[in-house]
């Protein structure tokens, strides 16, 4: 029985296989120093930035190669939108039917429709919900679970 390729790279069509065969493909790159920092495991379907000294980042850039997203592995930040782009957070329900729209052009939030009820809780430091919008019903609810619900109304000069 012939052994079959576990890496094939085919000129022609420009391609490079890696795996099979009872192996999984793996590409792993490593720095000058020869600490990885790039690992595309083909057996678990993963792809892990940084590490070993490096903190990894992910770009995304438009059609004009300017980034509209960054995904900043050393601080965890997110950022959408910037260089002409406005950064917007669309989240779908398991219909696909967007449920969460965060407009970062705008600075809107939009919560809920779509046949979905949008509500706000906010909660103490311990955990205990203090103020509710409901947007089902229409209700706000300020105080309970130990909290006084004070609503403060101030003029255009704060008082």
């Amino acid at each position: 029985m012939a052994k079959q390729q576990a890496i094939e790279i085919n000129a022609a069509t420009a391609n490079i296989h890696a795996g099979g065969s009872g192996h999984n493909g793996d590409l792993r790159l490593m720095d000058a120093n020869g600490k990885m920092s790039v690992h595309l495991d083909g057996g678990k379907g993963n792809l892990l930035l940084g590490g070993g000294g490096h903190g990894g980042d992910i770009g995304l850039l438009d059609e004009d190669g300017r980034q509209s997203i960054h995904l900043d592995g050393d601080s965890g930040n997110v950022t959408l939108g910037s260089n002409s782009h406005n950064g917007d957070l669309r989240l779908l329900d398991a219909d696909g039917k967007m449920s969460i729209h965060l407009d970062g052009g705008g600075g809107n939030l939009t919560l809920g429709g779509n046949g979905t009820q949008g509500d706000i809780a906010l909660q103490d430091a311990a955990g205990k919900q203090t103020i509710h919008i409901d947007g089902g019903e229409g209700n706000l609810t300020i105080g309970g679970n130990g909290a006084e619900g004070d609503i403060a109304l101030r003029d255009a000069k704060g008082k």
